[in-house]
């Protein structure tokens, strides 16, 4: 009797397995595939990646090398984003130093607050350590950005090399 509550168990633990396997199988072939599956070397990675691999064939490789594009145009297209940042963050540091300006200015033009440190001329000197303080920054900023910008290109002329190598995959692929 055990015997048979035994494998009565084991068969519906088969039964559930090849239910979820087809439900994988089905719901793989019917959707489209919109998650990146290879690794650094332009290989399938990870189990999920090889079984939507084993199940789409060229349809894998194709969604694959629309990902592939989509990611070369968004380091293509990040300087420029990049760019507008820096203009967003340059206009929101020139607009608070105007308004901090005009504070300041509205504070020390009242009687009582005309002898405050903060009412009294910057030194040359100060002035002198602002200006380098900013044009360091400057020369800072544009080496960072030099050096992603070259980060970028690598990295869109290895997804370059791994796309010709998926395309050629979903040339070579059975269906």
């Amino acid at each position: 009797m055990k015997l048979i509550e035994g494998l009565r168990n084991l068969w519906v633990l088969v039964l559930c397995a090849i239910t979820l396997f087809a439900c994988f199988v089905a719901g793989t072939v019917f959707a489209r595939s919109e998650i990146y599956r290879l690794d650094e070397n332009c290989e399938v990675d990870g189990f999920l990646g090889s079984a939507e691999h084993v199940v789409l064939q060229s349809r894998f490789w194709r969604a694959q090398e629309g990902m592939i594009d989509r990611q070369i145009a968004t380091l293509q297209n990040a300087a420029t984003e990049r760019a507008a940042m820096r203009n967003q963050v340059a206009d929101a540091k020139r607009d608070s130093t105007v308004m901090a300006d005009t504070t300041i200015k509205s504070f020390c033009a009242e009687p009582a607050n005309a002898n405050s440190p903060a009412c009294a001329p910057a030194s040359p000197a100060h002035a002198s350590a602002e200006a380098l303080r900013e044009r360091a920054d400057l020369i800072d900023a544009a080496s960072r950005e030099a050096q992603q910008q070259q980060r970028d290109a690598a990295q869109v002329g290895a997804l370059q090399v791994c796309k010709a190598r998926v395309h050629q995959r979903a040339q070579d692929s059975i269906w």
